[in-house]
């Protein structure tokens, strides 16, 4: 959906009440989008579309450690996954492993990243520019991926990772999340696979990824889209696959990254 890079407004002021009125936003949003017919663009509903994105500028070593991340995870290798990951902090490499471990919940289709700016992010984190003396590098790329089910062709994303030379090697040391700032593309940090670990469940006309912790609200979530869809479906038959991705996450940094733009539509 968004894989060219514009200038980004602002971030807006962080949501203060997560969990469960984040859950109670989404319970009243999801029928009203769905009865507009609307399919992409938010947190809870994203129908995705062919998007492309082309290697404008890099660097061989930062490419193939990003081939062989996108590798792991198309196979389900956790340890090829975590070994592009530097070990130094700890709480980091715990993250990386549940954002792996959502990555393969999610038994996307396809899933590939793509070096697009390779030099244009600066690294202000004195934390990180001491650990790692040798090289830093915060790189744009994109993250192409299909949802079986929903994506009949992969859609676009952007990632901000942040690389750093340890022992000759390119390894991920961090990640931009939402509201890192206006200098980043919009949607950074809010794919739902970096939300805290998740469960994804199906019906007919709907793809669910949401919060492990709120298993329970699984099926009223699911029938107040499946309502929503058939009533869409009405307005609006043609045109649309008729099938929707729903990320509905207790993880309030997702939830603001869908809606950086629109300060009125966040939860408070």
């Amino acid at each position: 959906m968004y894989p060219s890079y514009p200038t980004w407004p602002a971030p807006p002021v962080p949501a203060t009440r997560p969990g469960r009125g984040l859950r109670i936003a989404l319970a009243v949003l999801i029928p009203l989008v769905l009865l507009c017919g609307a399919t992409d663009g938010a947190l809870f509903l994203a129908g995705h579309g062919a998007a492309n994105a082309a290697f404008v500028d890099g660097d061989d070593g930062l490419a193939g450690a990003l081939e062989r991340r996108a590798a792991a995870v198309v196979k389900h290798d956790e340890t090829a996954f975590l070994a592009g990951v530097d070990t130094a902090d700890q709480r980091f490499v715990a993250r990386q492993k549940v954002e792996f471990q959502n990555l393969v919940a999610l038994g996307l289709a396809s899933f590939t990243l793509t070096l697009t700016r390779a030099h244009d992010y600066e690294v202000k984190d004195q934390t990180l520019t001491q650990r790692y003396p040798a090289g830093l590098r915060r790189l744009g790329v994109t993250v192409k991926f299909a949802v079986p089910g929903v994506d009949p062709e992969p859609d676009a994303e952007p990632w901000i990772p942040t690389y750093a030379q340890v022992n000759g090697k390119w390894l991920l040391v961090a990640e931009e999340g939402a509201g890192a700032g206006s200098t980043f593309p919009f949607g950074v940090g809010g794919q739902p696979w970096e939300a805290r670990p998740i469960v994804v469940v199906k019906t007919t006309h709907v793809v669910a990824v949401i919060s492990k912790e709120d298993q329970e609200i699984a099926t009223h979530l699911l029938d107040l889209a499946e309502h929503g869809m058939v009533a869409a479906a009405k307005v609006r038959p043609e045109g649309w696959p008729g099938k929707v991705l729903l990320t509905a996450v207790s993880d309030q940094k997702v939830f603001d990254s869908y809606f950086e733009g629109s300060k009125d539509k966040l939860a408070r």
